[in-house]
């Protein structure tokens, strides 16, 4: 029994004992440790190898008992639950199952801590899916390839890369629910909910040329197929206004690390000469907010000198001075519907199922204005 429970519990400030065994015996019945049907060891057996009091002991599996983890038979014991079959032709299919989803992530803790749209995504999710009694864990998608062949539940892979393109195709493939959130691949048959990028950079190009802008710069990652998007639309959109592309003002860089080294290495040179760019559109937040530290290190005014839109709209660029214009993603509204195709893939209704792709809108705040007056007549 103790091998089965696992090591003692060590007590944790501000973490009541009780949630602590709880979720001890939760994370061993979604891992399969306790599979459907199985009686778990009796409430003193727990109390004992934990080093807690038989009423914490009890609090823990009525809670599971409660949230329909568990059922308790009177004279019997405590044992994972079961959903009934519906038909003889399927397995028995556990209540356990169907409340656990996935949340599949290709990034490391440090791009998760400094990307707006990954955590807005992220964090979307959790909360739709903890809020409807779900239990949600966190796999890598590096960690989660090596063992798909045991998965059985609904996944959400959040903006996960080009290269995983393959192996999720053969995850689909095996009639695992999965979704993809962030992310869009023209040419994959998995449901995918994503913003339309093309608009969105249409939206921050059209306003700046709106202005009187022709001299136009844009900085932006191509980590995944957003970026691809962002950089070709930039492109087309000028073209489409007869406004000139300097290819040397299209920064586009396999990481958000390498763009933020050549703006700091390079920018202040472009932005000292008489032929400098007026606007520049920033793909993401992190790289506005480093346009605008650049422009303020070179004693250039914010619209004044010039314009800087921001792709994504996270508040802290609504509070900055000046206040930034963006184009804003729904992304709650994005991370709902992801759950709701999930669900909706996870009870059956495949057919309903299909690829949603929501229009982003343009928010004008201070940090776009006309060009200034001499670059205006030189136009």
């Amino acid at each position: 029994m103790k091998n089965l429970l696992g090591k003692p519990i060590v007590r944790k400030k501000g973490k009541p004992a009780h949630i602590q065994v709880r979720d001890r015996l939760l994370s061993l019945i979604l891992d399969g440790t306790f599979g459907p049907g199985e009686q778990i060891p009796p409430e003193p057996s727990i109390a004992e190898h934990f080093k807690v009091s038989r009423m914490t002991a009890n609090k823990s599996i009525l809670s599971l008992v409660n949230g329909g983890y568990l059922s308790r038979t009177r004279g019997r014991g405590t044992f994972v639950a079961l959903l009934p079959d519906d038909s003889s032709d399927h397995k028995v299919k556990s209540d356990i199952t169907k409340r656990k989803i996935s949340i599949v992530i290709d990034a490391d803790a440090n791009y998760i801590a400094g990307d707006f749209r990954f955590n807005a995504l992220f964090w979307g999710v959790q909360q739709t899916l903890t809020g409807n009694k779900y239990h949600v864990d966190v796999l890598r998608l590096d960690d989660f390839l090596s063992h798909t062949g045991s998965i059985n539940h609904g996944l959400i892979a959040v903006e996960p890369s080009s290269k995983f393109q393959g192996a999720l195709l053969r995850i689909h493939k095996s009639n695992v629910p999965l979704v993809i959130l962030g992310s869009v691949w023209a040419e994959v048959p998995i449901p995918q909910v994503n913003c339309d990028n093309s608009l969105g950079i249409a939206l921050a190009v059209n306003h700046l040329i709106k202005l009187g802008h022709r001299k136009i710069m844009f900085v932006g990652s191509v980590v995944d197929k957003n970026g691809e998007q962002l950089a070709t639309g930039f492109r087309l959109i000028c073209k489409s206004h007869q406004v000139p592309t300097v290819e040397d003002w299209i920064w586009i860089r396999e990481s958000e690390n390498d763009i933020c080294d050549r703006m700091m290495n390079e920018l202040p040179s472009i932005l000292s000469t008489a032929s400098g760019p007026t606007g520049i559109v920033c793909g993401c937040p992190k790289l506005a907010l480093l346009a605008k530290s650049i422009l303020q290190d070179e004693k250039l005014n914010i619209p004044n000198d010039v314009s800087v839109v921001s792709y994504d709209d996270p508040d802290f660029l609504n509070y900055s001075s000046p206040q930034m214009t963006t184009v804003k993603e729904p992304l709650t509204e994005m991370a709902v519907a992801a759950c709701e195709s999930l669900l909706k893939l996870m009870s059956g209704h495949s057919a309903e199922v299909g690829n949603k792709i929501f229009d982003p809108t343009l928010v004008v705040r201070k940090s776009t204005s006309p060009p200034p007056v001499a670059i205006r007549a030189e136009q």
